[in-house]
C-alpha cells in the first residue's frame, strides 16, 4: 500500500467544518488502498491523539495513524494576542515536526497539508507535497509564490474564484487543481425520506466568531404566507449562540413553528436532512471567504439528501456545482428571502444522476491522479 503523510496546523477533534474536511478526505484515502499518517499538534484541551477518540467523534471505523506532537508554544494557551501567537506558534510548530519528527519517518509517496510553513519547509527539500488552499493571506500569498516554484509542489484550490485570485500564471497550469468539497456518503440516512414544507439551516451559528446572519431566517417568518406554510430547524452550536437566538424569538414574538436544536452529531443531522425539503446557505459578506472562496460541505449533504437549496447571493455560491439549481436571495434583505422562499415551489431536487461524482471518494480519487500527474 502506498504511504501519505498528512501535517496539518488544526487541532483534533473539532467540530468546525475544516476539521471534518480533514478527516473525510483521510478516510477516503485509506479506502482507496493508503496508509495513512495524521500529524497535528495538541494544542488544543480537548485534542486527543487517540484513534478511538477521533473515529468516535467523526463516526467511522477506517483506521490510520494518528501522531498527536506535543505543543508548548502559546497559540491555545494564552487567550490574548491570539493572531500574533498563531502565527508565531504555526511557524515554529512546522518548522520542528518537518526538520526534527518527520526527519525520522520513512518517506512516504506524497505529503498533504494546509500549513503554509510545512508547505515551504517541504519543498524546499524537494519533497513531493500537495498543499489544500482554502482561502488567502498575505503570509499565504508569499509562501506560495515562493513554493510554486519547487518542482514536487502541487495546489489545490476549493473553487475557481480562489485559483484566479492566487493570480498564478499559466507557466504552471499543470501544477495547479480546483477541488470542490464533496459529499461523504456514510452520511446517508437509512430513514426513510419525508419531504415536508420544512426548512432546515445546518451548521456553525457563527463563522471566524463572527455573526452569520442567521436571524434574517427568523425575520422571514413574519410573513404570514411563510409562517402559515413552513416550519424552521435550525441545527447548530456553539450552544451559546443557539441561546442566543432562542431569546430574540421570544423577544420579538416570533410564533412560527422554529426549532432551534444546537449542535447535533454528524448522524443525527441526516435525520433533519432527510425530513426537510429546503436547506439553507447564510454567510457574511464581511470575510472575503465566505464570500468569494467558501465551498460549503453543507451545501453537499443538502443535494443527496435531495433538498432544494437557497443561498445568499455571493460569488463563491455561484460558483458551486449545478448552481443553476440554487434559488439566491440579496444580503440583510428579508424580503428578497421571503421570495425566495416562494420561488422554491417553482424548482425540483436535483437528480442522483445528475450529482453522484460530487463525493469526497470521488474527490480523493481525483487528487490521486493529479498528485502521479
Amino acid at each position: 500500500m502506498k504511504q501519505l503523510y498528512y501535517v496539518t496546523y488544526q487541532s483534533f477533534p473539532a467540530q468546525t467544518a475544516n476539521s471534518i474536511q480533514t478527516i473525510s478526505n483521510i478516510k477516503y484515502y485509506v479506502r482507496n488502498n493508503y496508509n495513512v499518517t495524521l500529524f497535528f499538534p495538541l494544542r488544543e484541551k480537548q485534542s486527543s491523539a487517540s484513534l478511538k477518540d477521533i473515529q468516535s467523534f467523526y463516526s467511522f471505523n477506517d483506521k490510520f495513524i494518528v501522531r498527536g506532537i506535543k505543543h508548548y508554544l502559546p497559540f491555545g494557551r494564552i487567550k490574548f494576542f491570539k493572531k500574533i501567537s498563531f502565527h508565531v506558534s504555526h511557524f515554529l510548530w512546522s518548522l520542528w515536526v518537518v526538520f526534527f519528527i518527520l526527519k525520522k519517518e520513512d518517506e512516504p509517496e506524497c505529503y498533504l497539508t494546509r500549513s503554509d510553513w510545512v508547505l515551504l519547509f517541504l519543498g524546499l527539500q524537494d519533497k513531493k507535497v500537495i498543499f489544500e488552499c482554502h482561502q488567502f493571506s498575505k503570509i499565504r500569498r508569499i509562501v506560495l509564490n515562493l513554493a510554486i516554484k519547487k518542482k514536487n509542489v502541487k495546489v489545490i484550490f476549493l473553487n475557481q474564484e480562489l485559483l484566479k485570485y492566487s493570480k498564478f500564471s499559466n507557466t504552471v497550469s499543470n501544477k495547479l487543481l480546483v477541488a470542490h468539497n464533496g459529499f461523504d456518503e456514510d452520511l446517508i440516512s437509512k430513514s426513510p425520506l419525508s419531504k415536508e414544507d420544512k426548512i432546515v439551516f445546518v451548521g456553525s451559528l457563527t463563522r471566524f466568531n463572527e455573526d452569520r446572519g442567521i436571524k434574517i431566517l427568523l425575520d422571514a417568518f413574519g410573513d404570514q404566507e411563510i409562517k402559515n406554510r413552513y416550519s424552521l430547524t435550525i441545527v447548530g452550536g456553539p450552544e451559546d449562540e443557539a441561546s442566543k437566538l432562542q431569546k430574540y424569538l421570544l423577544s420579538n414574538n416570533v410564533e412560527a413553528e422554529i426549532n432551534i436544536v444546537g449542535p447535533k452529531t454528524r448522524l443525527e443531522i441526516s435525520k433533519y436532512l432527510r425530513e426537510a425539503n429546503i436547506g439553507i446557505l447564510l454567510n457574511t459578506s464581511l470575510n472575503i471567504h465566505s464570500y468569494l472562496f467558501s465551498s460549503p460541505l453543507k451545501y453537499f449533504e443538502y443535494i443527496f439528501n435531495q433538498l432544494k437549496v437557497l443561498a445568499v447571493d455571493f460569488p463563491a455560491h455561484r460558483e458551486l456545482p449545478y448552481s443553476e439549481n440554487i434559488v439566491f436571495f440579496e444580503e440583510d434583505n428579508t424580503d428578497s428571502l421571503i421570495k425566495a422562499i416562494k420561488k422554491t415551489s417553482d424548482i425540483q431536487p436535483l437528480k442522483f444522476d445528475k450529482i453522484k461524482t460530487l463525493t469526497v471518494n470521488e474527490r480523493v480519487k481525483k487528487i490521486i491522479a493529479f498528485s502521479k500527474s
